[in-house]
């Protein structure tokens, strides 16, 4: 399967959000990142 890549912010509610997508993506077997995305 694709490599997936899901950007996020850096709050806690974001990176909540982003892990648990992560999680169920790799509980269907694809390869996940997250990258943190800064904003000014």
């Amino acid at each position: 399967m694709a490599h997936l890549r899901i950007g996020s912010r850096g709050s806690q509610l974001a990176l909540w959000q982003a892990n648990h997508v992560a999680c169920l993506l790799r509980e269907n077997g694809h390869e996940v990142e997250i990258e943190i995305i800064k904003t000014t």
